[in-house]
């Protein structure tokens, strides 16, 4: 083992030892926050094929989506959950859409998380959730004088506005992760044309990072994907 990469290893595991530790500014956002939403896409209705609890062929699914979930982590609950479910990855981001699939027998299972161990009885679907990819901030709608509206779409946030996940643009180079012992996690702009981020499908030198730190593959319980260290 060079002296880089032990370098490396100690700072993964000071990360992940913050991480344990409980740290707010680290925490990993392993839960799903879901909004309603009024969606501008157009109507159109798809079928398709779904699994899940059991094999569901002919779904109908409709646009425009229902939902927005987004990945999110909780404090100071109260009172204590018992606790005792697994902790999970960073949720990521999902747009759900109404389904509707034709009957079929699901059966009973047994779930346990952070708030209970119980036996549910599932019914029908009612929605299926799309990854997604944050581009913005909220969209405006102005009405015309003369009648009608105009939605303005939000445009591609900068890189520096998109950490953790890293997904915003740059004037120059791509948007890479950066984690180090003494600040919180950064997206930055960096040299290159692959970015070293939580979307990177493989950690190579070849991916962009700032001197001195090289793209390796995120330790538990951070999430997939690559960062800078």
């Amino acid at each position: 083992m060079t002296m880089r990469t032990k370098a490396v290893s100690v700072l993964a595991a000071g990360v992940c030892l913050a991480l344990v530790a409980g740290s707010a500014r680290a925490q990993t956002a392993n839960h799903l926050k879901c909004y309603k939403v009024r969606d501008s896409a157009a109507k159109v209705l798809y079928t398709a094929n779904l699994t899940g609890l059991t094999p569901e062929p002919g779904c109908r699914i409709k646009v425009p989506a229902k939902m927005l979930c987004v990945a999110s982590t909780k404090t100071a609950v109260s009172p204590t959950p018992p606790g005792g479910g697994p902790t999970g990855t960073n949720a990521g981001l999902f747009v759900c859409y109404k389904v509707k699939c034709p009957r079929t027998s699901i059966p009973g299972v047994l779930l346990k998380d952070q708030f209970a161990t119980r036996s549910v009885a599932p019914s029908t679907a009612k929605l299926l959730c799309a990854p997604a990819t944050l581009l913005g901030g909220t969209a405006t709608t102005t009405t015309n004088p003369g009648g009608g509206t105009t939605t303005t779409l939000p445009v591609n946030p900068a890189c520096d506005q998109t950490a953790p996940v890293c997904s915003g643009t740059c004037p120059t180079g791509v948007c890479s992760l950066v984690i180090s012992m003494t600040a919180p996690p950064a997206c930055v702009c960096v040299p290159g044309t692959t970015a070293c981020s939580p979307s990177s499908g493989v950690c190579a030198g070849s991916n962009a990072c700032p001197s001195n730190t090289s793209c390796m593959a995120n330790p538990a319980p951070m999430g997939p994907g690559c960062a800078c260290f």
